[in-house]
């Protein structure tokens, strides 16, 4: 679960080069789905491992805050 951390890290990061360029922000889905395909490479095995990510959150969600893991992000923002 660390890594959801660095995809906040990554979008604040990317949020910031465009303040100071006065671009319009991304937002984060299609932040993270244009992560996935970078780092992937081939669309399908991106879309695999996006709703890989997905499902597992989905399931977290469902267990409730007393049984799912919970995430603490130890960056500072």
């Amino acid at each position: 679960m660390a890594h959801a951390c660095l995809y906040v890290q990554n979008k604040m990061n990317r949020d910031a080069d465009h303040d100071s360029q006065n671009k319009p922000r991304q937002g984060f889905a299609e932040f993270v789905r244009d992560s996935f395909l970078q780092q992937f490479g081939m669309a399908s095995v991106a879309k695999s491992k996006l709703l890989e990510l997905i499902h597992f959150a989905h399931l977290e969600y469902e267990k409730g805050p007393e049984q799912g893991d919970v995430l603490v992000c130890t960056h500072r923002f």
